[in-house]
């Protein structure tokens, strides 16, 4: 995660060494997320004439709601984080000399996954944003070289009236306007973007931690010097203990999180669904709407299946120690092996404050709760469902 949090401490939502305040720079990118929330909610409040855009309005702000939520949480939740990763950074150095090579396997694959995922998701969701936030600014643009018709298309955040009250009626007030928004707005994504990353990579670890826990308990088991057990096990129960206190944060620092990301992605997806079904002739709208439809589920997707794994593979180190060959050992022995197993049935889960557990099954339930909104909402808009 060297990359990732390199890259954090840049835009000023990590500090250079631990137990210090949350950086004066990550408030301030915290209150710039708040810049994006009152466009479309001025949008909202000032334009009644048509359901279409008023619908895209209220998901917008869903969208950069949730944006927003994420800087905000990280930011009450920042000493959990930070002992979550000094914690993982700690075990991991104490693992690396391991000559194990299942243990180095698992080692290289957390480096290699970091890395990647940082390197390649960033460009991928700054592409998706220019779309979203660009493609109107280009037709425009197109459009009025080709005709010399300036008409503006379905408003976004960086065109809502809020900034500059009627500055739409101007070509060359609004060009630059909506190229500066424009790189804003790609600013706030690639801070966004980081910070994701750096969630994500932080569950990832804690479920190699577990990983590298389940190749030490099979490896424990074999050991006949009784000095060598006593010090492996000794290392083995720390690095248990310290692998479920990162999965315990982890869950405080995410739960609420969690929960209103459900929600909203639920919301977003029936309002979505209800604005493509309406304009489904609006080739331009399908696709800004398409653009963060692919984002939203991409982010529950992610969670759900980190949080899967993180319970498999935290129930797994139990199985390890329990398929082993622990029988064939002395009696003190498998009462130490019996302490370790008992430790090791804890549940571990991701949860949405609680509520419920964050796994692939809840994926499916949001899906299935969005579209069961829309089915009811396309009711009330009159539009039928098949």
């Amino acid at each position: 995660m060297e990359l990732n949090i390199k890259l954090l401490k840049r835009i000023g939502l990590w500090n250079e060494s631990e137990s210090e305040r949350f950086p004066i720079r990550g408030r301030l990118v915290i209150v710039f997320n708040m810049f994006w929330l009152i466009p479309s909610a001025a949008y909202f409040i000032t334009s009644q004439d048509e359901l279409t855009p008023i619908l895209k309005a209220i998901n917008e702000q869903i969208i950069f709601t949730t944006a927003f939520s994420k800087f905000f949480l990280f930011a009450i939740n920042f000493r959990h984080w930070e002992h979550i990763f000094y914690d993982l950074q700690r075990c991991f150095n104490l693992v690396m000399p391991d000559p194990h090579q299942d243990v180095q396997k698992i080692l290289s694959v957390v480096e290699k996954f970091a890395h990647c995922l940082t390197k390649w998701y960033s460009p991928l969701v700054i592409f998706d944003t220019m779309v979203y936030g660009l493609t109107p600014f280009i037709l425009v643009l197109a459009k009025y070289a080709v005709t010399g018709v300036y008409q503006i298309p379905l408003p976004t955040p960086i065109q809502a009236n809020y900034f500059i009250p009627g500055y739409n009626s101007n070509v060359w007030i609004w060009i630059p306007l909506n190229i500066f928004l424009g790189l804003m707005l790609c600013l706030q994504t690639v801070a966004l973007v980081l910070l994701e990353c750096f969630m994500w990579n932080t569950i990832y670890s804690t479920i190699c931690l577990f990983k590298i826990l389940q190749v030490k308990a099979t490896s424990l088991v074999g050991m006949d010097d009784q000095h060598l057990w006593n010090t492996e096990l000794s290392k083995f129960v720390n690095l248990h203990e310290c692998a479920f206190r990162c999965a315990s944060t982890l869950e405080k620092a995410l739960g609420a999180q969690m929960l209103f990301l459900h929600i909203a992605i639920i919301c977003s997806m029936c309002l979505m669904m209800t604005v493509i079904t309406i304009a489904f002739k609006d080739m331009y709208l399908m696709f800004i709407m398409l653009a963060v439809l692919v984002y939203s589920l991409f982010q529950i997707f992610c969670f759900s299946i980190l949080g899967t794994e993180l319970t498999e593979q935290s129930a797994a180190v139990n199985d390890a120690i329990f398929h082993s060959k622990w029988y064939l050992h002395e009696k003190q022995r498998q009462r130490d092996l019996a302490f370790v197993q008992v430790h090791s049935q804890q549940p571990v889960k991701l949860t949405a404050a609680k509520l419920f557990t964050v796994t692939r099954q809840s994926f499916m339930q949001v899906i299935k709760q969005a579209y069961t909104m829309f089915t009811l909402m396309s009711q009330f808009v009159g539009e039928p469902t098949e």
